[in-house]
C-alpha cells in the first residue's frame, strides 16, 4: 500500500482548473474552459481516496468525524463570508440558502433559475455530496475486507451506469439536467477514485511517458474547441474521455516526479493559484456579473488572496496536522 505525500505538481494542476474557469467566463476566451471542473473532480476523487487509504494504512482505521471536521474548517468559513457579503449587498436569500446547504446542483438540475453569479455553486454542492457518500463507503469496504479490485470494479460499474443513464436522458432532457445532475455527472470524480485506488494499492507502478504525453492531446483539443453549445454531446463520451486523460496525467505526475509536464506545471504562480483556488471559485463569477470580467478578474484574485490569508488559513491552523496525509482539495467552479 502506497502513501501519498505532497506532490507540488498537483498544486499546479489544481491551479489550471480555476484558470480555465476564469477564462471561459471571461467572454469564452477558452471555449472548453468549463472542462476545468472535470479536471478538479478527477483530482478530488484521486486525492480524497488516496488520503483516506493512507490513513487506513497508517492507523488501521479512518476517523470520519475528523475527516468532516477538516472539510468543514477548510470550506465553510470562506463560503459563509462570500454568501454573507452577497446577502448584505442585496443578493437573493434563497440562492444563498441553496449555496449554504450544498443543494445548488439539485435545484438547478430541476430547472430552478438562480440569480446570475450564484450558478457556479453547483460544483461545490457536487463535491460536498461526494464527501458525504464516498468516505463511509470506502471505510466500510476496507473494514469488511472488500478487495481493492472488487472496489474498483464496482466503481467502474457505477460509471457505466451513469453514462448509460445520461445517454437515455440525452434525447429529451435539457443540457443543464445532464450537466448538473448528481446522477448524470458522476463519472469524472469516480474515475479519480479509481486512479486513487490504482495508486494506493499499486495497480500500476509506472505510466509510460508516451502514454501520459499522448493523454494531453485529446484533453487539450477538448478544452480548445468544445464550447457551451456542445454541452449535450460533450456529456456523452467527451467527459469520461477527458476525465480518463486527466487521471493518466495525475498518475504520471505522482509516479514520475521528473516527467516533463509535471515539471512544467510545478511553477510558483500555478501552485499559488492552486492554493487560493477556493477563493477564486467563490468570488470570480459574482464579481464578473457585477463589474465585468476586466475588473472582476483582478479583483477576484485580490480578494481570494486576502481570503486565503485572513479567513482560510486561520481555520486551517485548527486542523490537527497529519504528516503522512496530503492536503485535500477544494472545489472549483464551472457553470
Amino acid at each position: 500500500m502506497r502513501t501519498l505525500g505532497h506532490v507540488p505538481a498537483l498544486d499546479g494542476l489544481r491551479g489550471i482548473a480555476p484558470a480555465r474557469a476564469l477564462a471561459v467566463h471571461a467572454d469564452g476566451l477558452i471555449p472548453g474552459g468549463w472542462f476545468g471542473v472535470d479536471l478538479f473532480f478527477v483530482l478530488s476523487g484521486f486525492l480524497i481516496t488516496s488520503i483516506l487509504i493512507g490513513e487506513w494504512g497508517a492507523k488501521g482505521r479512518i476517523s470520519l468525524s475528523d475527516f468532516y471536521r477538516r472539510r468543514g474548517l477548510r470550506l465553510f468559513p470562506a463560503l459563509a463570508l462570500m454568501l454573507g457579503v452577497y446577502v448584505l449587498l442585496g443578493g437573493d436569500r434563497l440562492a444563498a440558502l441553496y449555496g449554504a446547504t450544498y443543494s445548488m446542483n439539485v435545484v438547478r438540475a430541476a430547472g430552478v433559475v438562480v440569480p446570475d453569479g450564484m450558478e457556479h455553486l453547483w460544483s461545490l454542492a457536487a463535491e460536498e455530496q461526494f464527501y458525504l457518500v464516498w468516505p463511509p463507503i470506502l471505510y466500510l469496504a476496507l473494514r469488511r475486507g472488500v478487495t481493492p479490485k472488487m472496489l474498483a470494479t464496482a466503481l467502474l460499474l457505477v460509471i457505466v451506469a451513469a453514462m448509460t443513464w445520461r445517454a437515455v436522458l440525452a434525447s429529451s432532457a435539457p443540457h443543464y439536467r445532464l450537466v448538473l445532475g448528481p446522477d448524470t455527472h458522476a463519472d469524472p470524480i469516480l474515475i479519480g477514485c479509481i486512479a486513487g485506488l490504482a495508486f494506493s494499492f499499486r495497480f500500476v507502478s509506472r505510466v509510460p511517458s508516451w502514454l501520459a504525453s499522448a493523454a494531453l492531446v485529446p484533453a487539450s483539443v477538448l478544452v480548445a474547441f468544445l464550447g457551451y453549445r456542445h454541452f449535450t454531446s460533450a456529456y456523452g463520451l467527451a467527459t469520461p474521455a477527458f476525465a480518463l486523460a486527466c487521471a493518466v496525467v495525475v498518475l504520471a505526475c505522482v509516479l514520475h516526479r521528473n516527467w516533463w509536464f509535471g515539471r512544467l506545471v510545478n511553477r510558483a504562480p500555478l501552485r499559488y493559484l492552486g492554493r487560493i483556488s477556493y477563493g477564486v471559485y467563490l468570488w470570480h463569477l459574482p464579481l464578473y456579473f457585477a463589474l465585468g470580467w476586466e475588473v472582476g478578474l483582478p479583483l477576484a484574485l485580490a480578494i481570494s488572496a486576502l481570503s486565503y490569508r485572513y479567513v482560510e488559513q486561520p481555520f486551517l491552523r485548527r486542523k490537527r496536522p497529519r504528516a503522512h496525509i496530503a492536503q485535500a482539495p477544494v472545489p472549483v467552479v464551472a457553470t
